[in-house]
């Protein structure tokens, strides 16, 4: 990746202000929390907004807490 690029920030982006937050008001949602009861929800669970998403809120973290905050918190976590 090329610094000069800031991956970081064109990912979010392009996240927040296109595919993600667009494409969930297309398409009906469910809760955050539910369990699937036909292989058809479990196929829906994940998809691109799911992902996107996900994303999104992790740098929204990162940059609120601040990089160096968010690390730490993060190493913490995997060293349990």
């Amino acid at each position: 990746v090329i610094h000069k690029w800031n991956a970081k920030e064109v990912h979010a982006s392009v996240n927040m202000n296109g595919d993600a937050f667009h494409a969930d008001r297309r398409r009906p949602h469910h809760p955050i929390r539910w369990m699937p009861e036909t292989k058809k929800e479990i196929d829906e669970m994940f998809s691109s907004v799911t992902y996107d998403k996900g994303g999104c809120i992790v740098r929204m973290l990162e940059h609120i807490m601040t990089e160096k905050t968010f690390q730490y918190g993060i190493r913490k976590y995997l060293e349990k």
